[in-house]
């Protein structure tokens, strides 16, 4: 049960961020994945048209050093929500 609060607050954190500056959560997640220089290519899934067009318009959600900078101290409160 531990572990599910503290997931629980992990994803909290990530949300209220997202909300705080205007995103949706996919779109954080998603210009997170997006500004990793390793990455090839983004995997994303979508049921509906929606779900769909918010995951494309992420591409024009640029992750910022400051954002970035946010997303990494709730990683850091928050490293190993689910083990």
């Amino acid at each position: 049960i531990s572990s599910l609060r503290v997931s629980d607050s992990a994803i909290r954190a990530y949300v209220d961020l997202a909300r705080e500056i205007g995103w949706k959560p996919e779109e954080l997640a998603l210009s997170f994945v997006n500004s990793r220089p390793f990455l090839g290519s983004t995997l994303i899934g979508a049921t509906t048209m929606d779900q769909l067009k918010i995951n494309i318009e992420s591409i024009s959600k640029p992750m910022t050093e400051e954002l970035e900078i946010r997303i990494n101290a709730i990683h850091h409160c928050f490293c190993n929500p689910c083990p």
